[in-house]
């Protein structure tokens, strides 16, 4: 398969006959799984593996069709032929794969499944230490050579503020309970 309008019509061809892979049960990759297949209205087997690494040698090795994982650790298995690119989660294309569309481009308009993360510190560090923290971290990521690294594996850093990333967690939290929503899922989200 070449593209998502050809994954999602071999899905809905023959419900429940091909495998997607995940890196776990909860894993961002999972939940942009389950998001894709509620969205694209189609039934696929999830299997969840021990690990990213272990997901992905499923695919190369035939014993699963699909994931979504991040681009870093698969970036070599593209450049090789091993694994073939065909959309991306997020709401751009990625520097490092230009020519791949995103899954909103292809046909999933809204869809948009971007891992990301944040340092988090114990409840009741001092506010000084953590602004003196947030300040260096935020530093440290606007750094070109830094930013270059981040470009190489198909991510960008971004800094914000303590106050930034508190809001950015709820929302994610909601539109993961939304993915869960649908019945495949069935781990509650606290």
């Amino acid at each position: 398969m070449n593209t998502t309008k050809e994954l999602i019509d071999l899905l809905k061809a023959n419900p429940n006959k091909y495998r997607m892979s995940t890196a776990g049960a909860g894993t961002a990759g999972h939940f942009a799984g389950e998001m894709f297949i509620a969205m694209a209205g189609v039934k696929s087997q999830v299997v969840h593996y021990d690990g990213g690494g272990p997901a992905i040698t499923a695919i190369v090795d035939g014993d699963a069709q699909w994931t979504f994982a991040p681009i870093a650790g698969r970036l070599p298995h593209v450049r090789t032929g091993k694994l073939k690119a065909i959309a991306t989660g997020g709401s751009e294309r990625i520097s490092v794969l230009p020519d791949v569309p995103t899954v909103a481009e292809s046909g999933l308009p809204g869809y948009n499944a971007v891992g990301w993360g944040g340092i988090f510190v114990p409840n009741g560090t001092p506010q000084p230490i953590i602004d003196k923290l947030n300040a260096t971290i935020v530093a440290f990521l606007v750094r070109p050579e830094v930013k270059e690294q981040f470009a190489v594996q198909g991510s960008q850093a971004a800094g914000s503020t303590p106050a930034e990333l508190a809001d950015a967690s709820p929302c994610e939290h909601l539109r993961r309970r939304r993915a869960s929503a649908h019945d495949r899922l069935r781990t509650p989200i606290s």
